[in-house]
């Protein structure tokens, strides 16, 4: 098989000057493959697809790929296309893919065999697209990535012990991880794993990243590329909606139509299933909470709107969520005690973590142990009743949830202590509590960055 690849340029280029050459293009290609010594396919890369040249290329190979293949009858083809693109074409209809007979497949599964198996059965001459959506960077290729940029240097070896902090930060999205060892690869921040570190990790979006001769912050560069082709008016709305995670929600609340989230989830800028509440990339929400952290009043605005929202409702998870993201510990605290003697140990926990994994605008230049110092009441006389260990629990695991609040998890031991003491406050059901403890004492880092906080 031989390997060509073909640019933006070179295929714009190629399509103003002869803009019916895909014929002859595929006619060479076949005259190729039937001389000696010739390879008998091709393999084509296009990259940047889903621009205007590019999905034009596109479309004239596909229309004489049929003209000749199925109107002439002639053999296929000898030309495998592999073609990169950022969204979700035009030409496949609605972005949902509801009326799109072909179904996205993991790269993981990619094969002839699962192509034959999974192409609609209708039209199936005429089927050649193989759509697969590219996951996310799973810890241990993140792990490889950090090792192989950074571990061929001394100085920056110690380094990549910050894999778990790299893929928690940015939910393993390769230009993210590649951007974020930029930055410490360049900027160079305390190696050893301590108080310095974490204090210099705390404020990693407004560090400088270089491109060649330009500079920006890497929140500034990240943005930049995600957000490319969108406004100043569309970015704020963003920043806004990012204080919730259904976006489905924000949109419907913060912004003035549904373009907004019909242009994010056409850009696959959306996690999960389509069918499952809508949530933006974690690194993507990442950085426009950062942003949105830089406006107080903004923040507190938009999450009190959105508090007011699940109040009425009736979901006070979700409004709990958004009034600690208010820093209202005490409110959150109130509710969370009530519901420990109401409901089973198991959702108790469940409604905890969902409420603890809100965003933050703590400041920005204290580590962890810090941030907690300027949470943590001062209860008189070391009383430790259970609403008191339901507070400490809630800030700490509220800043245990925020990668750049605690980036290398100190506070696990904290929250295994809070557990273990409100194990001996309940009366009854508190092996879930038990199971807690000791999966915060023994904390593994999964795999894929689908998870809490």
């Amino acid at each position: 098989m031989r390997l060509a690849v073909m640019t933006e340029a070179s295929w714009s280029y190629d399509l103003r000057g002869a803009p019916r050459r895909g014929s002859a293009f595929l006619e060479d290609l076949r005259r190729n493959t039937a001389r000696n010594f010739m390879p008998r396919s091709y393999l084509l890369l296009l990259d940047n697809s889903h621009t205007e040249y590019g999905r034009r290329f596109l479309d004239l190979l596909l229309r004489s790929r049929h003209d000749e293949t199925v109107v002439a009858g002639r053999t296929g083809d000898p030309l495998t296309v592999v073609a990169s693109s950022n969204r979700w074409l035009p030409r496949w209809g609605p972005a949902t893919g509801d009326s799109w007979p072909w179904q996205l497949r993991g790269p993981d599964r990619a094969s002839l065999a699962d192509w034959d198996a999974h192409r609609p059965t209708r039209d199936s001459e005429d089927t050649w697209w193989y759509p697969l959506r590219l996951r996310d960077l799973n810890l241990d290729e993140v792990r490889i990535r950090i090792e192989l940029q950074l571990g061929g240097n001394s100085d920056l070896a110690p380094l990549t012990r910050l894999t778990p902090f790299v893929h928690r930060l940015t939910g393993g999205l390769p230009r993210a991880v590649h951007q974020v060892l930029d930055v410490l690869r360049q900027a160079g921040p305390p190696p050893d794993s301590g108080p310095q570190q974490d204090r210099w990790l705390r404020t990693l979006p407004d560090r400088p990243l270089r491109a060649g001769e330009e500079s920006a912050s890497l929140a500034d560069t990240a943005l930049g590329h995600l957000l490319r082709d969108f406004d100043g008016a569309q970015r704020a709305v963003l920043t806004e909606c990012a204080a919730t995670r259904d976006f489905s929600v924000a949109t419907r609340l913060l912004s003035p139509d549904d373009s907004l989230f019909g242009e994010i989830r056409s850009r696959w800028l959306l996690t999960g299933p389509v069918a499952m509440v809508p949530v933006l990339h974690p690194w993507l929400r990442r950085l426009l909470l950062w942003r949105l952290a830089a406006r107080p009043e903004g923040w507190d605005a938009v999450h009190e709107l959105l508090a007011e929202y699940y109040r009425t409702e009736g979901k006070p998870t979700v409004e709990m969520y958004h009034q600690l993201a208010r820093g209202r510990t005490e409110e959150v605290t109130a509710h969370l005690a009530r519901r420990f003697t109401a409901v089973p140990a198991a959702q108790w926990i469940s409604e905890f973590d969902a409420i603890t994994a809100a965003p933050n605008r703590l400041p920005a230049d204290r580590g962890p142990l810090e941030l907690l110092g300027g949470l943590v009441p001062r209860r008189p006389g070391g009383v430790r009743d259970t609403e008191s260990v339901i507070h400490t629990l809630v800030t700490t695991r509220w800043v245990w949830s925020d990668p750049l609040a605690d980036p290398a998890m100190r506070l696990g031991d904290i929250i295994a202590d809070g557990y273990t003491q409100l194990s001996q406050l309940r009366r009854n059901d508190i092996v879930a509590l038990f199971n807690e403890a000791e999966r915060y004492r023994r904390w593994r880092d999964p795999q894929t960055a689908g998870w809490e906080g």
